[in-house]
């Protein structure tokens, strides 16, 4: 799966390029590049190593900046302007996405440790009153990703 999220991200940045007129968008494009390589990454690397991690702060924090970026260079072109509200409704849906998911793992840590648990990297089971709800932030997050992006080459 991350595979094939990365080669549609690399692939919607080569087909969209030349469509990118402003400086930010093009900023973006990199971004966009930099995402498929975290997704890559996330490929290669299972959540068990160390490289993970590093995966996943290159493809989750390389997105938003993309959709943002690109959705609002191409927003403003005529051929793109009949889609600019699914650009940028589906664009800001990523970074939504993100402070949700920050904020659940947040809440995981701190319900986590005032139940007494451990921050170790091998966790059997939760205490009572933990909410664990980031698995399915993290879920959502990659839907609005992967959203963005068939949103884009759907239009495109």
């Amino acid at each position: 799966m991350f595979i094939a999220w990365a080669v549609s991200s690399w692939a919607l940045a080569f087909t969209i390029w030349s469509q990118v007129r402003t400086r930010a968008g093009k900023i973006g494009l990199i971004f966009l590049i930099a995402a498929g390589v975290g997704e890559a990454m996330a490929s290669a690397f299972d959540i068990n190593h160390a490289l993970h991690s590093v995966a996943a702060m290159i493809g989750i924090l390389s997105l938003p900046v993309a959709a943002m970026l690109i959705s609002a260079s191409l927003s403003r072109t005529e051929a793109w302007s009949a889609a600019r509200k699914a650009l940028l409704w589906t664009a800001n849906l990523t970074w939504v996405s993100v402070v949700l998911m920050a904020g659940t793992f947040i809440l995981l840590i701190v319900r986590y440790t005032q139940a007494g648990g451990e921050m170790t990297p091998e966790v059997a089971a939760l205490p009572a009153g933990v909410i664990a709800v980031v698995g399915w932030t993290n879920r959502f997050l990659i839907v609005a990703y992967c959203a963005w992006v068939m949103m884009v080459a759907r239009v495109q």
